[in-house]
Parts: C-alpha cells; sequence; structure tokens
C-alpha cells in the first residue's frame, strides 16, 4: 500500500466529520478479497454532499490526493459514500 493512503482520511473523517459529534466514532476494516485488498473507513460524522466540486477548503482534496496516488501507483481504487448529516464511507481497493 502506498505511504500516506489511510492516514489523510482518517484525517478527513475527524476534522470534517465527527469532530462536532459527542460520541464521534472512525472505522477502519479491512478485508482481503479474491483480487483487491479492501480498506473501508467509516465515520458518523456531518457527511457531505458527493455532487459538490471538491476543493482544498471543503477538505475533499485529500480524497483526491489519495485517490490519484493509488491509481498511480497500483491502479488502486476510491469510491466514496456520504450523506448529509449521517457521515461517510471511503472504500480503498488495492489490487494483489
Amino acid at each position: 500500500m502506498p505511504a500516506l493512503t489511510v492516514q489523510p482520511i482518517v484525517e478527513n473523517a475527524i476534522k470534517h466529520g465527527v469532530r462536532i459529534r459527542n460520541e464521534g466514532i472512525v472505522r477502519v476494516n479491512t478485508q482481503s478479497k479474491e483480487k483487491y485488498h479492501e480498506i473501508v473507513i467509516s465515520d458518523n460524522g456531518i457527511g457531505f454532499d458527493t455532487t459538490q466540486q471538491s476543493d482544498s477548503e471543503t477538505g475533499h482534496i485529500g480524497i483526491k490526493n489519495v485517490e490519484e496516488r493509488l491509481h498511480k501507483m497500483c491502479h488502486g481504487t476510491v469510491s466514496v459514500e456520504s450523506k448529509p448529516g449521517e457521515g461517510t464511507t471511503v472504500t480503498l481497493h488495492i489490487p494483489l
């Protein structure tokens, strides 16, 4: 796994998601599948509208940087699911 892959996603989850919650939760789960490793980072934070354009002020630049790094270094992928008011889940797939 390329360096600085999980850290920026977890930092975003804390900084832009759960720090406003009384009981903020960030989970990191990993699993080996048949053709890839899967890493899922999820939080119960404020969430965001995934259709809005990413920029450095909203904090989505961290996700974009990880996506570019994974793709260039190992042809990995990043998917983001988020619901405003409910939280965010970022899934990383790293080919074997």
